[in-house]
């Protein structure tokens, strides 16, 4: 399971623990393609809509 940062567990917005699926197993970076590693990290824009 991961972890909050300090910034993120002192502010009064709300955090989430978001599952994702790569499609595959790696990532391109700089024009190669690297491998997912345990512990990395991301940043994304989350869409959702209300129901």
């Amino acid at each position: 399971m991961g972890m909050v940062s300090s910034d993120l567990a002192k502010s009064n917005e709300p955090v989430y623990l978001v599952k994702i699926k790569p499609d595959k197993s790696t990532i391109t970076a700089y024009g190669e393609e690297k491998p997912l590693q345990i512990g990395m990290t991301l940043e994304a824009d989350i869409l959702h809509e209300k129901r």
